[in-house]
C-alpha cells in the first residue's frame, strides 16, 4: 500500500484569520491560527479575515435639491469580530463583504445624501460623514462587524462648488457683521448705564447737601449758639492737627514771635 503524503494533509491558519472547515457545504468545525493536520477527504478549509479591512466604493448620488455629485467615494474600514465568525459564515458565506457590506454602505450613504440640500452638504461635509458613520456602525454590528473609520469624498461640479464657496464667504461676513453690531450695541448700553449711574450719584449728592443744609438750618433755629459750637469744633480740629511749631512772623509785622526752645 502506498504511504500518505503528510505535506498534503497540513494547512496553516495565519494570525488574524479564522479557519472554517466544511464538508459538502456544511460547516463542521472552526480552526484558530496555527498549523493544522487533517485526514484526506475531511473537507475544505475557508479562511475568514479578522484584520481591519477597507472597502472603497464610487458613489454618485443626488442631493435633496436634485444636484448630482458624480464623483463621490465612500471608504469604510471595519473588522469581523472573532466570536461572530461562525454565525457570519453560516448565514452569509465567505463573500459577505460583497453580498452584505457593500450594498448596505451604498444604501445608507444614498439615503443620508438625499435628505440634504447640496449647499448643506458642501458647507458641512463632516456632519454628513458623522451621520453615515453612526448608521453604518449600527447596521454592520448586526453582521458581527465593528466599524473603525468612515471617510467620504464629495465632489459636485466646479460651478456649483464655486457658488457654495461664495455662499460660505457671504455667510461668514454676515456673521462677522452681526457680531460687530452686537458689540456696538453692548458698548452703547454700557455707556448709557454709566451715564445713568453718574446722574443718580449726582442726584444723591445734591439731596445729601440739601439735607445737610436743612439740618443745619433747623439747628440754628432751635439753638442760636449752634454757630459758636461749629466754630469751636473747627478750632479743636485745627489744634489736633497742629505740629507744635509757631511761625516766626505774623502777617506783615516785623516783630517776631518768641521762639521757644525745642526739647530733644
Amino acid at each position: 500500500m502506498g504511504g500518505i503524503n503528510l505535506a498534503g494533509c497540513m494547512t496553516t491558519v495565519e494570525t488574524g484569520e479564522m479557519g472554517m472547515r466544511t464538508s459538502f457545504g456544511k460547516l463542521i468545525e472552526t480552526e484558530k491560527p496555527g498549523l493544522h493536520f487533517y485526514t484526506p477527504f475531511k473537507g475544505n478549509l475557508h479562511k475568514l479575515n479578522l484584520r481591519s479591512q477597507t472597502i472603497s466604493i464610487p458613489m454618485p448620488a443626488y442631493s435633496k435639491d436634485s444636484q448630482i455629485a458624480p464623483e463621490n467615494k465612500i471608504q469604510v474600514t471595519f473588522s469581523l469580530q472573532e466570536n461572530e465568525t461562525e454565525r457570519v459564515f453560516k448565514r452569509y458565506g465567505q463573500q459577505y463583504t460583497i453580498t452584505q457590506v457593500e450594498p448596505r454602505v451604498a444604501n445608507i450613504f444614498r439615503e443620508e445624501f438625499g435628505t440634504r440640500n447640496a449647499l448643506q452638504i458642501v458647507q458641512n461635509r463632516q456632519e454628513l460623514n458623522n451621520a453615515v458613520r453612526t448608521r453604518l456602525t449600527q447596521e454592520l454590528k448586526t453582521l458581527g462587524l465593528e466599524v473603525e473609520a468612515v471617510n467620504i469624498s464629495i465632489k459636485f461640479s466646479s460651478a456649483f462648488e464655486k457658488v457654495a464657496e461664495e455662499a460660505a464667504i457671504a455667510r461668514s461676513q454676515a456673521n462677522k457683521a452681526e457680531q460687530e453690531l452686537q458689540r456696538v450695541k453692548f458698548e452703547e448700553q454700557q455707556k448709557l448705564a454709566r451715564a445713568e449711574a453718574d446722574k443718580q450719584v449726582k442726584v444723591l449728592e445734591a439731596q445729601a447737601r440739601a439735607e445737610s443744609i436743612r439740618l443745619q438750618t433747623e439747628q440754628l433755629n432751635r439753638n442760636p449758639k449752634y454757630i459758636e459750637l461749629l466754630e469751636a469744633q473747627t478750632k479743636l480740629k485745627a489744634a489736633e492737627n497742629w505740629n507744635g511749631q509757631l511761625p516766626n512772623y505774623m502777617g506783615g509785622s516785623a516783630i517776631p514771635f518768641i521762639q521757644l526752645p525745642t526739647q530733644d
